[in-house]
């Protein structure tokens, strides 16, 4: 029973198996301890071959048995999976207490010395060795590849380094006659840049005279700059000027006198002249006389305006403007024909020389046609029939001047053509004129331009 009970067993650090230890390890002493605390090995981290390590089924963490003694000693009923202890019983002797502690603080001496956890089974310390020889072997082989080469690489050195020392040597001498070489360039620069240091001084002075001349010149340049742009501005303006009096000048010579005095709008259903409508009928209402009165001394005036324009004699009539009493003097026997009338009921019976007037105002109005008419293609656009006082529309239908035995929508439209001409021959007449105006402002131009530029020949020479 004894010595059941002083067997101890322990589990392998790797695998987790039993291990049954040597039974001398129960007679170590303290100073064999002392001797083993030195390190046993280095404290490289080992890894077991993989061929090897496909036998190890469980991985044990490392374990320190003093943990367990002080536990045991403290609480003997105390578990730990570290190691199992067979055969309790309540009286323990003294040696087996002390061969436990030895045991323990042997197996954590070797864990805390080496990279490796004991205790190990004999398998694991087998692959282990197999390991270490394993890597002392790979490393012998390295340390021996190592000296080989550092045996050449010394006597490659030991050859450069002659090599070196010689072409040293030669670049030392090569390096001593450049410098030489550049000491007498060096003294031939230093008398290069005396002389320029003299020449710089002298054009720093010439400058300095220059820049004062400069400085004078920028300032009658700025004040001649001033009276130019003064100049300019005078010119400007006087440019201007002559272009707004040009302008108001062609503005007054493109205006015709007769073309400002008479407005002529055919444009609606009846003819108006100066606002003054010269129609019986307007739309659905009717045209007062006085205004019939009025339009027609308006048309009498024009017509006797293009007549002195044109230098045109009227045949055995002569028109008399006279506002609106306006009247038509026969040359034969000199009979006044009024080209107004009072209206009324009595108009259409007693009043007859008011037609025989509008009749003779219609002829005049035919010898200014033809009168017109007799120079290039210019035609007035409505026909006139003076034997019959009747005039077209242009669209072939004719209508009577007179107002008796007419209606009144047909007379309106007869006066609305009669104006219709007369605009047109007012047109034709202004545009004469100012034809004429304007080839003799060409031609004055043309004689300014010529002797401005002989002026400027003379000055020349």
């Amino acid at each position: 029973m004894e010595s059941g009970r002083q067997s101890t067993s322990f589990n392998c650090q790797r695998c987790r198996n039993p291990v049954r230890l040597d039974p001398e390890f129960f007679s170590l002493k303290e100073s064999h301890l002392t001797e083993m605390t030195l390190p046993l090995c280095s404290s490289t981290k080992y890894e077991l071959d993989p061929s090897l390590a496909s036998k190890v089924t469980h991985w044990i963490p490392p374990l320190r048995f003093t943990d367990f003694s002080q536990q045991h000693r403290g609480d003997e009923t105390t578990s730990n999976n570290g190691f199992t202890i067979v055969g309790e019983e309540a009286n323990t002797t003294e040696s087996f207490s002390h061969n436990l502690r030895m045991t323990a603080e042997l197996m954590d001496l070797l864990s805390s010395t080496s990279s490796v956890d004991h205790p190990l089974c004999q398998d694991c310390c087998d692959a282990l060795i197999e390991l270490l020889e394993s890597e002392l072997a790979s490393t012998e082989s390295e340390v021996h590849s190592f000296k080989s080469q550092l045996s050449q690489l010394q006597a490659e050195h030991a050859r450069g380094r002659e090599a070196s020392v010689r072409e040293l040597e030669a670049e030392v001498e090569k390096l001593h006659l450049e410098g030489e070489t550049l000491e007498q360039e060096l003294a031939k620069l230093a008398a290069e840049e005396a002389a320029l240091q003299e020449r710089k001084r002298k054009q720093d002075e010439t400058g300095e005279k220059l820049a004062k001349e400069e400085e004078k010149y920028y300032a009658e340049y700025a004040r001649y700059k001033v009276e130019a742009m003064q100049k300019e501005d005078e010119l400007r303006s006087l440019e201007n000027q002559c272009r707004s009096s040009h302008q108001a000048l062609d503005k007054i010579r493109r205006l015709h006198p007769l073309t400002a005095a008479f407005n002529i709008s055919t444009r609606g259903s009846v003819g108006i002249i100066n606002g003054l409508r010269l129609a019986r009928m307007d739309g659905s209402s009717s045209v007062e006389w006085w205004e019939i009165n009025g339009a027609l001394g308006q048309v009498c005036f024009l017509m006797s305006a293009l007549a002195k324009t044109l230098n045109i004699t009227f045949e055995r009539f002569e028109l008399v403007p006279f506002g609106n009493a306006s009247y038509v003097k026969v040359l034969v026997d000199g009979r006044t024909l009024p080209l107004f009338t009072s209206g009324g009921l009595l108009r259409g019976i007693l009043d007859r020389t008011f037609d025989s007037g509008m009749a003779a105002l219609l002829d005049c109005l035919c010898q200014m046609k033809n009168r017109v008419e007799q120079d290039g293609d210019f035609r007035l656009p409505h026909l006139i029939d003076a034997d019959k006082a009747r005039i077209d529309d242009g669209s072939g239908k004719w209508f009577s001047v007179k107002s008796q035995l007419n209606s009144e929508e047909h007379w309106t439209k007869a006066l609305k053509s009669v104006l219709n001409n007369l605009r047109y021959c007012l047109a034709w007449v202004s545009q004469q004129q100012l034809s004429g105006i304007h080839s003799q402002d060409s031609e004055t131009r043309e004689q300014e331009e010529a002797s401005a530029t002989e002026s400027s020949s003379t000055a020349a020479d």
